[in-house]
């Protein structure tokens, strides 16, 4: 096995890491807002939407948590979760500056694996 294949090989592991934990963080997030926790409902309550915009969000966050680990919508699944998360990160800077940090690991998440996921996950060859 050449360097750049086991090279290779690590690195599909750490982004399918990275994959899992940020499903996870997205579905942990949207059971925040479907089950209306206090500290989930702030921002939603001082934009005047706590009504229906955490379910549309939480609804984002589940779909992109499931297209997260499906290799054929990896990257766009990341790149949609980043933009909600630019949302969210500017949403909490105007409204509860306090919890601004929350968005901030989703996000840099988000980016690396809309980066590096350029492509579906790659298949493998089999050599003779």
């Amino acid at each position: 096995m050449s360097e750049r294949t086991s090279g290779g090989r690590v690195g599909n592991v750490v982004l399918w890491i990275l994959q899992v934990l940020a499903a996870l963080g997205f579905l942990f997030a949207a059971f925040g807002k479907l089950t209306r926790q206090p500290a989930t409902m702030v921002v939603f309550e001082r934009m005047g939407t706590d009504a229906w915009l955490p379910i549309v969000i939480a609804v984002l966050e589940i779909a992109g948590a499931i297209g997260l680990l499906i290799p054929r919508f990896v990257r766009l699944a990341a790149v949609c979760l980043a933009a909600l998360m630019v949302g969210a990160l500017i949403s909490h800077a105007v409204l509860q500056p306090e919890g601004i940090a929350g968005p901030i690991p989703f996000l840099v998440l988000t980016v690396i694996i809309a980066i590096f996921r350029r492509r579906s996950a790659p298949r493998t060859t089999h050599e003779t």
